[in-house]
């Protein structure tokens, strides 16, 4: 995103079900060039966008546990949201 020193470039985990036709992210607030850059977009801005990094795989036919600290609840709330929307009634356990 532009900022006051240029393009601005982090990483953030997605936080919406893939069924939803928009992305959703989480971050934590904090004083930073980024976060003000964030902050201050508009609706209609224009944002670039990168490959996905890393990966969390799923199983949906088996029971889980998630355990999350902090800003690492954003795939978890993905997950369940897709697992909500999709009615799967998989047990799942989280500690957040």
């Amino acid at each position: 995103i532009p900022g006051q020193h240029g393009t601005e470039y982090r990483p953030l985990s997605v936080t919406n079900s893939p069924n939803q036709p928009y992305l959703e992210f989480a971050v934590r607030t904090s004083d930073s060039y980024f976060k003000d850059a964030l902050k201050g977009l508009k609706s209609q801005d224009t944002v670039g966008l990168g490959k996905p990094k890393g990966t969390l795989k799923f199983k949906y036919d088996k029971p889980a546990v998630m355990i999350a600290g902090g800003i690492g609840i954003t795939p978890f709330r993905s997950i369940l949201q897709n697992m909500a929307e999709g009615n799967l009634n998989t047990s799942v356990t989280l500690h957040y």
